[in-house]
């Protein structure tokens, strides 16, 4: 048997769900952590590590054509829950369930990117350049959608949460400033990302020039969720700055190699 990149990322998806069955069932039935866990927390993680197993690591193991929106919607899942634990749930949930589910949300981005990376193996030669900036498109799509999510969640804290008013107070500085700046950038940058990626596949570009663009725009989304978590998690500030001189350097970049595109012809 020939193990492929899809073959590996099947694995790490049996695995992933594994690890979800074992540890949500082990909740369900009274075992202990040492750390608070929310009541639905351990059956959302059975269910998962159930659907992930039969479903997506089958899926992904035969090469299905269906493989690539499963697991997107398993990541879709991941990450919007994770959201929900850090905004409608916040303080509530322990850092541990918080880290688990940012392993979740890395192992399904991992896994995507070994689909991905077999999907352009298979595809050779002149193919492989038009699909340069697709990833922009689909990862900004996810990612503006992930902060639509986030502002129903700020629109709660406004109007809805118990201690709304002490957030309305708060508009200006400290974690409502964040989350808000946050919100604006996410989208912002997630809306570069799509530009980007069209601009990409539809121009005949240097196709160094073009993947250089494409990656560092990815990078820059580092920054909006860099906010996010010096806001819920306490990160450093690197990963804004790494995010931030990214996105500048793919906006510079792209600039460059339109304007030898113009001049080539």
């Amino acid at each position: 048997m020939k193990l492929t990149l899809n073959k590996i990322a099947a694995i790490l998806a049996f695995t992933l769900g594994g690890l979800s069955i074992l540890a949500g069932g082990m909740a369900m039935r009274g075992w202990n952590p040492g750390y608070f866990v929310l009541n639905w927390l351990p059956v959302y993680n059975f269910i998962m590590g159930v659907l992930t197993v039969f479903i997506p690591a089958m899926l992904i193991w035969r090469n299905s054509r269906y493989a690539t929106p499963v697991a997107i919607a398993a990541l879709g899942i991941h990450a919007t829950v994770t959201v929900l634990l850090l905004s409608a749930f916040r303080g509530t949930p322990a850092a541990q369930s918080i880290l688990a589910m940012f392993f979740r949300v890395a192992v399904w981005l991992i896994i995507l990117a070994l689909m991905f990376f077999q999907s352009r193996r298979n595809k050779k030669g002149n193919k492989m350049k038009t699909t340069t900036g697709k990833w922009n498109i689909g990862v900004g799509l996810w990612v503006m959608a992930a902060f639509m999510i986030y502002g129903f969640v700020l629109i709660y804290l406004r109007d809805f949460a118990p201690g709304k008013a002490e957030w309305i107070a708060s508009y200006s500085t400290g974690k409502h400033f964040e989350a808000r700046l946050a919100h604006v950038h996410g989208n912002l940058f997630s809306l570069l990302n799509i530009v980007f990626g069209f601009l990409l596949m539809k121009l005949p570009l240097k196709e160094n020039m073009a993947k250089w663009a494409s990656w560092l725009a990815l990078i820059g989304l580092l920054m909006p969720l860099g906010i996010l978590g010096e806001v819920y998690l306490g990160l450093p500030y690197y990963f804004v700055l790494v995010g931030g001189l990214s996105i500048f350097a793919a906006t510079v970049l792209l600039g460059v190699a339109v304007v030898q595109m113009k001049q080539a012809s």
